[in-house]
């Protein structure tokens, strides 16, 4: 990120190659206490790597990579293989391609426009996930200014 700001000194090569390096950056984040499956990361790292992020806004890489490894999940046996042979084989490799090419024809970026053909068919994107605001360690005093017998 550093090198961010000499961008505009930077070839074209150059500022590629960081821009992918951010989108990289975003699909390599994972919650505290939710390791992801090797088969997940071997996707992810493979989405990414393969310059398949690279047309996406920075923010629409990690929904787009869990988006695609739910997709793989239910559709294919992409991620079994992957899980039981620990190799990425050719076979797998080429069911990815084609798999990724299909799925990003259906994504919706959050930057689409309203009607776009993209989103035809398509939800909204997913809300991010809002933290615990902390409702469970409220005291019951607010019970307690309540009449006896209001039902409160």
């Amino acid at each position: 990120e550093a090198f961010a700001q000499f961008g505009s000194e930077l070839d074209r090569e150059s500022q590629k190659q960081l821009a992918r390096g951010a989108r990289v950056v975003e699909i390599l984040k994972q919650p505290q206490y939710r390791p992801v499956p090797v088969e997940s990361q071997v996707v992810a790292i493979w989405v990414g790597t393969g310059g398949y992020l690279d047309a996406l806004p920075v923010e629409d890489a990690k929904r787009f990579v869990d988006d695609f490894i739910e997709h793989l999940s239910t559709r294919t046996g992409v991620l079994d293989a992957i899980r039981d042979t620990g190799e990425l084989s050719d076979e797998t490799d080429a069911t990815l391609k084609q798999a990724v090419e299909d799925f990003t024809q259906a994504f919706v970026r959050s930057d689409a426009e309203e009607g776009s053909e993209a989103g035809v068919g398509q939800g909204a994107p997913r809300d991010p996930v809002k933290p615990d605001v902390g409702w469970d360690r409220l005291s019951s005093a607010d019970d307690e200014d309540e009449p006896p017998g209001s039902g409160g």
